[in-house]
C-alpha cells in the first residue's frame, strides 16, 4: 500500500476504493461496467431533458397551435396560367 493510499484510507477518502474494485475486475467483468458506464452517459442527460421538457408548461390551448397558415385569396394567385403548347 503505498503511502498516498494509505492516508486516503486513513482521511475516509474513497477515491481510491472505486479504483481498486475496478482493478479488481476481471476483463469481462471490465468491458460490462464499461458498457454500463457509456450507456449511462448518453441515457441520463436523455431522460433527465426529457423530464425537463415534460415538465415545462404546454402551448396546447393557445390559438397559435395547430393554425395553418393564411389562404391567399387573391385571384391572380388563384388563377393557373396555361402553358403555351410547343409544337
Amino acid at each position: 500500500m503505498t503511502s498516498l493510499h494509505r492516508d486516503s484510507v486513513e482521511r475516509g477518502g474513497g477515491g481510491l476504493r472505486v479504483v481498486d474494485w475496478y482493478l479488481s475486475l476481471n476483463f469481462g467483468e471490465k468491458i460490462i461496467v464499461g458498457v454500463a458506464a457509456a450507456v449511462g452517459v448518453f441515457f441520463v442527460p436523455y431522460f433527465a431533458t426529457l423530464a425537463f421538457l415534460s415538465s415545462a408548461p404546454s402551448d396546447r390551448n393557445s390559438p397559435q397551435a395547430g393554425a395553418s397558415a393564411p389562404s391567399i385569396t387573391s385571384p391572380e394567385a388563384s388563377s393557373a396560367t396555361p402553358l403555351p403548347e410547343v409544337s
